[in-house]
């Protein structure tokens, strides 16, 4: 190919090519060299190498190796890994910006140096250093079951409190043995000055025992006290458990839940959250690895856990997110309250995060939350979450997973609901599989008091969307049918159990 001479271009000599490919081989050879020489400042392929939170799923089921590999991990600045992240994990998706806890942090995490990373991770090799030489146990052995039997125990949990949270307490345990007719033994935790009431105690035990067992801990302080969930998960003498929020609701008998795959599979089960992480979130880099849109944040209304899964890593994982929560001034900047200390310990520790096979779904009805009155517009006010499923149903990709909890998240804070109509509707992505791709056209839309989700892009619509991806607007009935369409016996009783739940919630609520 010849060059037209009035461009100006003069081809080269072949010593001058050959000259010219010489210096840039060495310089490529320089920049390779120099930028695995620095762990801090990896080019740009090996930023991409650890996006994967499971990257040593693979290895050795060993706390010394893991936290080697961990150790081993580069820590960037935020303009190293911004964009890396912020294509893994877009800002224009799942109203990241949104949610109240990254929009108060915007600032602040491109303000975290490389060098305070570095300090939080030296004192969580400091924290498991001190749990060493205090011969405090870091891997679950059945030195843990303090002389119980060597097998088995699986219970549930929850966490205590006075006023409305006893009454709520009191109405969760009512689903509990007289709903789903569960017959596991209960422990809640609760601190010194609570449940001191007159009768309270005595009343706890008398109406929903036997098998109820009160514990009392310390170390409460002002504010959330959300450290009492996963000093319950250490204390328990439970192996196995669920744990449940007091305003949450059990649908199915919670026993059920340690027969199913995704429990099986590494012995612990999560449930997703309305939002997405965010991209310039420092957690990342304190972690080691670009944002990754593969799991959702938790809701931790509802856990499944089994402290000798993963060969016995699965109590690492605890004692890792107990350090966390005792270094809240640090982690509390990057991770809002014990809901996700969980993923990112098991993150840290490179162990597969198992979730829940369906996205929640939005329950309510129409009815305005500040006024009681009849609206024209969905307002969900509580997540209700699909069971795991059901070993028996492995073989059965139809299988339509039945409601297992009713989360009151924004229920509990309304006073003029209709208590006839609390759980009348539900909104829902039409396809709303944990993985599913389209779920990035319906993020959930949270308005203060209601929240449900938004369709972004006509569907089923010549020149639009035509994934099959929608928003449906349904009554709550809809969600206790089988893959047949046929209404489940059991969900009948239990849909009709929630519509006589709504006069005493409300009179929680509307109590002083």
């Amino acid at each position: 190919m010849s060059i037209p001479s009035h461009l100006g271009f003069r081809p080269l000599s072949k010593p001058s090519y050959a000259i010219t490919l010489a210096v840039l081989i060495s310089i490529t050879l320089y920049l390779i060299s120099t930028s695995h020489s620095s762990k801090t400042s990896p080019n740009w392929y090996s930023i991409l190498l650890p996006s994967d939170p499971t990257s040593d799923s693979s290895g050795p089921l060993d706390l010394d190796w893991r936290l080697e590999q961990f150790r081993n991990r580069p820590v960037w600045e935020h303009a190293e890994l911004q964009y890396p992240s912020r294509y893994a994990c877009p800002l224009t998706t799942f109203n990241r910006d949104e949610y109240f806890f990254n929009r108060w942090r915007l600032e602040k995490w491109p303000a975290i140096r490389a060098s305070q990373l570095r300090e939080w991770r030296q004192e969580l090799f400091d924290y498991i250093s001190e749990c060493k030489s205090a011969g405090i146990p870091l891997v679950w052995s059945d030195v843990l079951l303090d002389g119980q039997q060597h097998q088995s125990q699986r219970g549930i949990l929850y966490a205590g409190g006075d006023g409305k949270a006893l009454k709520r307490l009191r109405l969760s345990l009512h689903f509990l043995r007289n709903v789903v007719n569960s017959e596991l033994p209960v422990e809640i935790y609760h601190y010194p000055d609570e449940f001191q009431g007159p009768g309270v105690k005595d009343g706890l035990l008398n109406d929903f025992g036997p098998g109820i067992r009160l514990v009392e801990v310390g170390g409460k302080h002002e504010g959330k006290n959300w450290q009492v969930k996963i000093s319950a998960f250490l204390s328990t003498a439970f192996t196995e458990f669920v744990w449940l929020d007091t305003d949450n609701f059990p649908l199915i008998d919670p026993a059920e839940l340690f027969d199913t795959v995704e429990y099986r599979a590494n012995g612990h089960v999560f449930w997703s959250d309305l939002n997405k992480d965010h991209p310039d979130n420092a957690v990342w880099r304190l972690v080691g690895q670009a944002c990754s849109d593969r799991h959702w944040p938790a809701e931790t209304g509802q856990v499944i856990y089994d402290k000798r899964g993963n060969n016995g890593l699965n109590y690492a994982v605890l004692r890792i997110a107990w350090h966390m929560m005792e270094k809240s001034k640090t982690w509390g900047e990057v991770i809002y309250g014990d809901k996700d200390t969980f993923r990112f310990a098991m993150y840290i520790l490179g162990l597969e995060y198992q979730m829940a096979p369906r996205v929640f779904t939005s329950a309510g009805g129409y009815v305005a939350p500040t006024t009681g009155e009849d609206i024209k517009t969905f307002c969900g006010h509580s997540m209700m979450h699909y069971e795991p499923t059901p070993w028996s149903q492995r073989n059965n990709p139809d299988y339509r997973h039945r409601p297992a909890f009713m989360h009151t998240i924004l229920g509990k804070h309304s006073s003029k609901l209709q208590a006839g109509k609390l759980f009348s509707n539900m909104s829902r992505p039409l396809l709303d599989g944990i993985s599913e791709p389209t779920l990035i056209r319906t993020p959930a839309r949270w308005s203060g008091s209601c929240f449900d989700f938004l369709r972004q892009g006509p569907s089923g619509v010549d020149g639009g969307f035509n994934d099959g991806q929608d928003v449906v607007f349904w009554p709550i009935e809809e969600a206790f049918k089988d893959e047949y369409g046929r209404q489940r016996q059991q969900g009948l009783e239990v849909i009709h159990a929630l519509q006589a739940l709504g006069e005493e919630f409300m009179a929680v609520h509307q109590s002083s």
